[in-house]
């Protein structure tokens, strides 16, 4: 198992674990249904420097990750929202 940051080119990759994920659990945000791959949003978010995105990876699969979005206001740019999700 490797675990490291998630880089643009593993947007899919990413995707396809949180879409597990969802599937898997009642515990996280979205319901299965409500995730659209989106390939240009998703490395967007990937790469947006404030942010950390950090992946367990096995067999060139995600399963799991921890991610730390900023605040985007001036208020609240002191703040992280963070989210685990392990499958």
């Amino acid at each position: 198992m490797d675990i490291r940051r998630i880089n643009t080119n593993e947007a899919k990759l990413f995707f396809n674990c949180l879409k597990n994920i969802d599937r898997e659990t009642k515990f996280m945000m979205l319901e299965p249904d409500e995730r659209h791959f989106d390939e240009k949003k998703m490395k967007e978010i990937l790469g947006d420097k404030d942010d950390y995105f950090v992946a367990a990876i096995n067999d060139e699969e995600i399963i799991g990750f921890l991610s730390a979005q900023r605040g985007k206001y001036k208020r609240i740019r002191h703040s992280a929202y963070i989210v685990i999700g392990i499958r």
